[in-house]
């Protein structure tokens, strides 16, 4: 069975290699389309169809010069949006394994075939899950094709619309459409990128991304800019070029703005210059912030420590800590429980809770305020002390489950449990 997967595997790569001939600017088709022969011939197909689709693309004169070879691929792709199961709220699907997205990938080579089904009601495997009045239903392939066109829209546009925006997006071109629809539309934190732009920049014009980024930074700061950054770590360019991208971003954020994610993604190509910048994050931390503490940016800094075991980083991470007002305090606290991405860090987690099992200030709901759940679920208004006792003992896996009706007496015996356990 092995041996099978791996031919197919071989022949898989084969006709990837041929399609990529194909497109190519100058190539010899009657060459390709002859290899092509051979591995039909040898019953070497691509499933459903596609290699022989591409063959007598390249064999019927007539179909050639009317059909591209990208047409052709988005043709039995829209036939396979038959099998989809496109489904954002499963959050089960990704660009590689749904039809949906692989149409998605062709841009605009694929508006002609999706046109041409704006009226295709045939059911999908899709399911459009049910909110509020709506019940949920199987989606049609018109019902896909339209989602297709309003996320290359970047709007949701009326039936009688789509022809008069597809004349306006040729006319301005396919990677000047996209980068500028990638960007927030205002600066809001609840404003976010075309997902759908920025999956085909990935694909297609990684280059780009970098206009994206740093225009949003520049003209909506306000706005969610990690799905940009992260598709700038996900292209294809060299680590150089990504470094480069996220310096020049960084450069554009406050100290103490948003969770800094650029400033996380340095970590991954230059530690020393993360390092610095996250230093010099902390130390121009304002001590307090208006509204929700759990929104705030200053209590999503925690996480470039988590970055990173460098000491001096450690060190101004808990000299801002320790000036934050009460509540931000314990927000900034409150992810030294979860696994860390810059790996373990048990030792750093747990002495820089250590260095709180003596503080008595009271974290709670202010009135007139909103911090957010800043202590726990179960216990409305607890002390720093006994917190960072309790995210200690979570990070040590000890068993002990703290709630608001332990006496001082548990309390002090859990703190003393963890200074004995955590060592300077």
């Amino acid at each position: 069975r092995r041996v099978e997967d791996a031919v197919s595997m071989t022949y898989r790569f084969i006709w990837q290699h041929l399609q990529e001939e194909v497109m190519r600017p100058g190539s010899d088709r009657k060459d390709v389309a002859e290899r092509m022969k051979k591995l039909l011939d040898g019953g070497h197909d691509l499933p459903h169809g596609i290699g022989k689709s591409l063959h007598d693309a390249l064999t019927n004169p007539a179909r050639a010069a009317a059909h591209s070879a990208e047409t052709i691929i988005a043709e039995t792709l829209l036939e396979r949006l038959l099998d989809s199961r496109h489904d954002w709220a499963a959050g089960k699907v990704t660009a590689t394994d749904d039809p949906y997205f692989l149409l998605e990938a062709l841009g605009f080579a694929a508006v002609p075939t999706l046109l041409k089904h704006l009226d295709d009601n045939r059911l999908t495997s899709a399911i459009a899950w049910g909110f509020c009045n709506s019940i949920t239903q199987q989606r049609r392939v018109n019902g896909l094709v339209y989602s297709l066109l309003f996320d290359l829209a970047g709007k949701t546009l009326a039936t009688k619309e789509v022809p008069a925006w597809w004349e306006k997006a040729r006319a301005v071109g396919e990677e000047a459409w996209l980068v500028e629809g990638a960007v927030a539309k205002e600066n809001k934190s609840t404003d976010w990128p075309n997902a759908c732009h920025l999956r085909i920049l990935q694909l297609r014009y990684p280059e780009r991304l970098a206009d994206v980024l740093l225009y949003q930074l520049k003209h909506r700061p306000k706005a969610q800019s990690h799905p940009i950054i992260s598709a700038v770590e996900g292209c294809k360019l060299a680590g150089s070029w990504k470094l480069a991208v996220m310096i020049q971003a960084d450069a554009l954020l406050d100290s103490h703005q948003t969770s800094r994610a650029s400033l996380k993604a340095l970590a991954k190509y230059d530690r020393l210059t993360f390092n610095r910048e996250a230093i010099k994050a902390y130390d121009e931390m304002v001590e307090d912030t208006k509204g929700n503490y759990g929104d705030s940016p200053e209590g999503l800094l925690s996480y470039l420590a988590l970055q990173t075991d460098d000491a001096m980083v450690w060190d101004a991470f808990l000299r801002s800590a320790k000036r934050a007002a009460t509540g931000l305090r314990m927000e900034m606290m409150k992810p030294l429980r979860y696994l860390c991405p810059g790996g373990n860090l048990q030792s750093q987690r747990l002495l820089f809770l250590r260095a709180f099992l003596d503080d008595t200030s009271v974290g709670h709901l202010e009135e007139g305020a909103d911090p957010g759940p800043c202590c726990t679920s179960n216990i409305p208004e607890l002390r720093i002390c006994d917190f960072a006792a309790m995210q200690a003992a979570s990070i040590m896996g000890w068993s002990d489950r703290p709630d608001e009706n332990w006496t001082e007496r548990q309390w002090d015996s859990l703190r003393d449990r963890v200074r004995r356990a955590v060592h300077k």
